[in-house]
């Protein structure tokens, strides 16, 4: 009896371990999840930042060069509504933010995992899209350098 009453005691003892390293488990889990979101919405931030850079720096091309937009119609009016657009995703970064950590706070992985989703591939995107609003700046760079009509502004 004393055997089947101390085997009991240990077993009590292993699941209430067993149950407090599960809960820890769990809370680390949650931290990680909340870590990387919030990774990915400031990564997401500054691409934010720098389309709002490369379409600034195009649109003063065309400024200083106005016959760029002839050769190039509508461009100029892409260029000024996705410079609207990029500043109104950045006039609601902070709410997004927020919004996105209030979000956290729930319990269900999947949600975070399709926010998390969500927000990676938005980011992703703006990130090639930076890359496609870069070429397009060098190329329209040289070509005004190649005019010799650049000084550096």
């Amino acid at each position: 009896m004393l055997a089947s009453v101390s085997a009991n005691v240990i077993a009590e003892r292993a699941r209430r371990s067993a149950s407090r390293a599960e809960e820890r488990s769990r809370v680390i889990s949650k931290t990680e999840k909340r870590t990387e979101f919030l990774v990915e919405i400031e990564l997401k931030i500054s691409a934010v930042g720098n389309m709002l850079l490369v379409t600034a720096r195009k649109i003063k091309l065309f400024h200083e060069h106005p016959h760029l937009v002839d050769k190039y119609p509508g461009e100029y009016e892409r260029l000024v509504k996705n410079l609207n657009l990029m500043q109104e995703f950045q006039a609601k970064m902070n709410y997004e933010r927020q919004v996105a950590e209030d979000a956290l706070e729930g319990e269900s992985i999947i949600l975070h995992e399709k926010a998390l989703a969500d927000v990676r591939r938005l980011r992703v995107s703006l990130e090639n899209e930076v890359q496609k609003e870069n070429k397009m700046f060098e190329v329209l760079l040289q070509e005004v350098q190649s005019e010799g009509n650049y000084y550096g502004k």
